[in-house]
């Protein structure tokens, strides 16, 4: 939709720590401004529950 959207966007395919293993994960970059943004919309985690950490 991004791309439809005329949006610069990546796909990420990487790992990802769960806090029990270490899964295959993937996310999107996309750019707005100039400027890269990582969007998870699988784990929808926009907010830091610790400071500087984002999981």
């Amino acid at each position: 939709m991004l791309s439809l959207a005329n949006v610069s966007v990546k796909f990420v395919i990487g790992k990802a720590d769960t806090g029990n293993k270490i899964a295959s994960h993937s996310w999107n970059m996309v750019n707005l401004g100039g400027y890269w943004f990582n969007l998870n919309v699988t784990w929808d985690d926009p907010i830091p529950d610790v400071r500087g950490r984002i999981r």
